[in-house]
């Protein structure tokens, strides 16, 4: 889905929660102090622009 040009993250947000495991995962990188982002990311739509496509990808395989 990630590969489709059309792709949002609020069209992967669902897929991704669907599976708590890979929502641990991401919200934990996501929120790793190697981005050094100072605010709290919360919500899986947000770490999808966060992290993008890309990054998501590889943490979903």
């Amino acid at each position: 889905m990630t590969s489709g040009k059309k792709s949002s993250a609020s069209d992967l947000t669902p897929l991704i929660e669907s599976d708590p495991a890979l929502t641990a995962r991401i919200l934990s990188v996501a929120n790793s102090s190697y981005l050094g982002f100072t605010k709290k990311v919360s919500t899986i739509s947000h770490a999808v622009v966060v992290l993008g496509f890309q990054e998501i990808q590889n943490l979903a395989l």
